[in-house]
């Protein structure tokens, strides 16, 4: 199980009664522009099939970020690659959390539990390419650009990678 608290935030597992704030956070195009699939309209449904989807191996899955005081800041997820020894991580963030540090904060948190507890050999994170900040916060994490693709939509995706 994902249960971490840095000075700042706290990673745990997904709770029910979290699906409001999910919702919210999902229904945010600005939030939500560089996640693939993303730009839709989310419901109650939606979002449980996503969770039963990903949860499915302890630690694994998409898990709740939150404030030490509880304030619900967005989602961190780990997930299987198809590579062995290998993991894929990502985050979303309220836009309230942005451009303080927070990204790369959970993105280093996540890259820890994989190492320590997964015992993963390397970690992958795939975004677009127009998603810059992320493609910071991988930098900032010690993460490298290994590969550029172009999706069948013209989309552009980097992956980044980091031996642990």
């Amino acid at each position: 199980m994902l249960y971490v608290e840095e000075n700042n935030f706290i990673i745990r597992p997904y709770d029910p009664q979290d699906l409001s704030f999910f919702l919210e956070m999902y229904n945010d195009k600005e939030v939500m522009t560089f996640i693939p699939g993303g730009l839709k309209e989310w419901n109650a449904h939606d979002v449980e099939e996503k969770m039963v989807k990903y949860n499915t191996q302890p630690g694994i899955g998409i898990h709740t970020v939150e404030t030490k005081e509880h304030e619900f800041m967005g989602e961190a997820g780990i997930f299987n690659y198809p590579e062995t020894d290998a993991y894929e991580i990502g985050f979303i963030l309220r836009r309230n959390f942005w451009n303080q540090g927070y990204g790369t904060k959970v993105c280093k948190t996540l890259l820890s539990y994989c190492r320590t507890n997964l015992h993963a050999k390397r970690v992958y994170a795939r975004l677009y390419k127009q998603n810059s900040g992320s493609a910071k916060v991988c930098i900032k994490s010690g993460m490298k650009l290994v590969q550029e693709d172009i999706l069948p939509d013209g989309s552009v995706r980097l992956t980044f990678s980091i031996d642990l």
